[in-house]
């Protein structure tokens, strides 16, 4: 997970829980409020969506060269 100055575990679990259901931030908020968590706002879930985003393209970016290698590397 991605830790910042500003930022705390549950804030970037929540995030990214809200990016794969494909809610915002308002729903997000609703969703904390009910377990009695703060919310966060509009600028630091967008950073942290954003902070996901960049992570998940580099594992993507990582996996398909590894799979091109495999693809290239003589069958043994």
């Amino acid at each position: 997970m991605f830790y910042g100055e500003d930022r705390f575990d549950i804030n970037v679990g929540s995030v990214w829980a809200s990016m794969a259901t494909g809610s915002g931030t308002s729903s997000l908020d609703e969703v904390r409020s009910t377990l009695w968590v703060g919310s966060v706002s509009a600028y630091t879930f967008s950073n942290i969506e954003e902070e996901i985003s960049k992570w998940w393209v580099w594992v993507l970016e990582t996996d398909m060269k590894a799979a091109a290698a495999k693809e290239k590397a003589p069958d043994v």
